[in-house]
């Protein structure tokens, strides 16, 4: 057997069968579509031809039974019904067992498909038992097959030498016809349509010839180790820029910004080939969905976009199963059956909807359906009843609160088990899953109208940036998808808002209670006196988020954002439950990376019995409807604040670096030219003259200036300010009294009611643009 065509055939099968699933489901809905029958039957006729040709007899056996059916549907000798649908799914499940069989060097199968076989037979001829000897044009056809697949490993053979791809024509269909219309046999439709399909046919090959040419298969494993070695080459690069600033030679320095450039579009590059589109796993739950409809006698339709989304392959095969604990919990407890959704005033038809996308460096994944949602009252019965939470608990709880409880370890609202659902293993393994590979998911559900589940994760899991921060004089690495905020409280600051309950330190943001650990404590192990700790000229604070909840981190500073490499973990530390890997900074130092998840659970900071869920640490309603805003300083004390969803970066930049340009101030900024806006000029609607001339005048030229680098509709622009004081949650409202669109958005931050500026609309004002 030629294990090259082997190969050859078992990767193109996997492909067709999973392309099959959508197919089929596709025909379900739109019966009267001969092209999707007749796409259908390509695939079976195909895979019965080669598997002939490969003398794999009971996959052959097989796929020819379902061919049978499928010529008749085409024929239009059968109407396309739900049976048939749900034989032909069971087709191709056999066929993916058979494929799969192969693949581990089972020849020959070992399992029984005679009566799937039967029931194709009877689906042909209800109510006789189907045992007919082939035709001669069957025979024919099967002759056929076999010529179709000698031409196809003819083909791959010509592929292998790139000399003889232009000298290889394909074989001449007129001969085909002539053998075919010379046989005795009456002319078929099959027949008829032999010169249409023969162009089809060619045309195929040939866009298969062209993708052939701009694509190779590359081994999973052999990827691995490039991106290992771009790993490597990056921890280099991190020495390099940071010995070049130390050093300060002007060549080596530019030397090092070349280095730096290609080697961020090498590590590009290398992860777009590790990339694949979510459709990879999406592809399977229009088949979940149609079978769970057909099991709970309900109408679900699948909506999904975003089938592009690109993230990493790990990252892909990963989420293949917590997709599946989800789409099956919407459609068993979320989407209720077409009598309850009428009575509820709703279309018989529910819908399950999957939207993906990315942002801010990020991979965001919904999946929303518009069921019954959450009831929180049966859920808070079902904790209290499994020892989860006490009833004083609940009292205590926000509807919120509630919903997170189906997270918890072995909750289950299910009435009874089923093959389904009932055993408790099905949201918390989500969340276990999905934070293995360090996302997050949340829930929100209004009873009555539905669930949307959120995760968040990163686009991959090799290279990611994170914050570097130092405790008890070592480096450590916090990824930034848990970094929500940075904190600095300073003199009397510290005494108005960090407070002790139970003995426990807590920050006072925003009108709730922030609970904190001190970093030190956490990793050696031990419990300090967090007064006297706390107690000092200066606290920062590192606001992180785990688990849907927020936490202060304690530390001793903060050193930089830095893209760092990850390593796995060595075994003894695995036990402590506070790290989630290491890596090697730039300065060569060997650093360990926090897991917030972790420190919060060994630090008992989530909700479930922890400090969070203690009532007295409540504090006053905050509006929901938040926005994260930067505060910054003007001259004169005039503060303004900016949506975060903005801002790109945070900078010092030399006064010596500002030049001018067609008028305008600019600076040279990562390979490209930053203009520059004076925040002074921005907030009073006025222009100062040149930003050189104001800085001139200036006493103290050494001192950098803040700047605040925002991603506008104009592009990227940098904003000038006096100070950066704070970045924080508000809720913005207009300003009483104003009509119409001139009415500015305020805010109130410590006290102080400051503007919520429009950037994208005041820096067009301001250009003119």
């Amino acid at each position: 057997m030629d294990m090259q065509l082997l190969d050859e055939f078992l990767t193109e099968s996997a492909e067709a069968i999973d392309q099959l699933d959508l197919d089929l489901i596709e025909l379900e809905r739109s019966s009267d579509d001969p092209e999707i029958v007749s796409r259908i039957f390509r695939c079976v006729h195909t895979m019965k031809g080669t598997s002939g040709f490969l003398e794999l007899l009971t996959l052959g056996e097989v796929a020819h039974a379902g061919e049978n059916l499928l010529s008749d549907i085409r024929d239009g000798d059968l109407d396309v019904s739900t049976e048939i649908i749900s034989v032909l799914l069971e087709l191709n499940d056999s066929l993916r067992e058979l494929v799969d069989e192969v693949r581990d060097g089972q020849y020959e199968s070992r399992l029984d498909y005679s009566g799937l076989i039967s029931k194709l037979e009877t689906l042909r001829n209800p109510g006789e038992a189907a045992a007919a000897e082939p035709s001669e044009l069957q025979a024919a056809a099967d002759l056929d097959d076999l010529d179709a697949a000698i031409e196809e490993q003819l083909r791959l053979k010509r592929e292998e030498a790139a000399s003889q791809e232009a000298a290889a024509d394909p074989p001449p269909v007129e001969d085909a016809e002539q053998q075919q219309s010379a046989k005795p046999a009456e002319p078929s439709q099959e027949a008829t349509q032999q010169p249409a399909k023969a162009e089809a046919n060619a045309a195929a090959k040939s866009n298969a010839a062209r993708s052939g040419d701009s694509t190779i298969r590359v081994c999973v494993d052999l990827l691995d180790e490039l991106m290992n070695l771009v790993g490597e080459l990056v921890l280099t690069r991190n020495q390099l820029v940071m010995l070049a600033d130390q050093n300060g030679d002007s060549s080596f320095i530019t030397t090092t910004q070349r280095l730096n450039v290609i080697t961020t579009e090498l590590q590009q590059g290398l992860m777009k080939t590790r990339m694949q589109p979510i459709r990879t796993i999406w592809d399977k739950v229009p088949r979940i969905v149609r079978d769970l409809s057909v099991s709970f006698e309900k109408q679900i339709r699948v909506e999904m976009d975003g089938q592009e989304t690109e993230l990493d392959k790990t990252l892909v095969e990963a989420l293949k199963d917590p997709l599946t604990h989800i789409v099956r919990n919407s459609a068993d407890h979320g989407i209720e059956s077409p009598e309850e959704r009428l009575a509820a005033g709703k279309p018989a038809e529910g819908c399950l909807s999957l939207r993906a996308y990315h942002e801010g460096g990020q991979v965001y994944i919904e999946i929303a359906d518009d069921g019954a949602g959450v009831n929180t009252q049966r859920v808070a019965e079902k904790a209290i009843s499994k020892g989860i939470v006490t009833r004083t608990q609940v009292d205590q709880m926000s509807q919120r609160d509630l919903t997170q409880l189906i997270f918890a370890a072995g909750f289950s609202t299910a009435e009874q088990v089923t093959n389904i659902s009932g055993r408790g293993v099905g949201m918390d393994v989500v969340r276990t899953s999905i934070q293995k590979i360090g996302g997050t998911v949340e829930i929100d559900s209004k009873q009555g109208r539905g669930t949307k589940l959120t995760i968040k994760m990163p686009l991959t899991l090799a290279i990611i940036p994170a914050l570097i921060v130092r405790a008890d004089d070592n480096d450590y690495a916090i990824p930034q998808l848990n970094l929500v905020e940075l904190l600095r409280l300073e003199g009397e600051e510290i005494d108005n808002r960090i407070d002790f309950y139970h003995g426990a330190p807590v920050c006072r943001l925003r009108g709730k209670l922030l609970p904190l650990a001190v970093l030190g404590d956490v990793l050696r192990g031990e419990r300090s006196d967090y007064a006297a700790r706390l107690k000092t000229d200066s606290v920062s604070i590192v606001v992180l988020q785990a688990d849907q909840q927020r936490f202060g981190l304690v530390v001793d500073g903060v050193r930089d954002t830095e893209e760092i490499v990850v390593k796995s973990l060595c075994d003894q530390l695995k036990p402590l439950g506070v790290y989630a890997g290491s890596t090697i900074f730039g300065d060569g130092s060997v650093g360990l990376i926090l897991d917030a998840s972790g420190i919060a659970k060994s630090e008992a900071l989530l909700q479930e019995g922890g400090k969070q869920a203690e009532p007295e640490q409540q504090a006053s309603p905050v509006d929901e409807d938040l926005e994260q805003v930067l505060v910054v300083e003007a001259g004169e004390g005039q503060r303004i604040a900016v949506p975060m969803e903005h801002v790109v970066r945070l900078e010092q930049i030399a006064r010596e670096k500002v030049e001018q340009c067609s008028g305008r101030d600019v600076v040279q900024y990562r390979e490209d030219v930053l203009p520059l806006v004076n925040l002074t000029e921005l907030t009073s609607d006025r222009r100062a003259g040149s930003l050189l001339a104001e800085l001139s005048e200036e006493p103290d030229e050494e001192v950098d200036l803040p700047v605040v680098v925002f991603r506008t509709d104009h592009g990227h622009v940098g904003l000038v300010v006096s100070r950066i004081c704070d970045s924080t949650e508000v809720a913005k409202r207009p300003l009483g009294g104003v009509d119409g669109e001139s009415a500015p958005s305020i805010a109130v931050v410590d006290g102080r009611t400051i503007e919520v500026v429009d950037l994208d609309s005041r820096i067009g004002q301001w250009t003119g643009a």
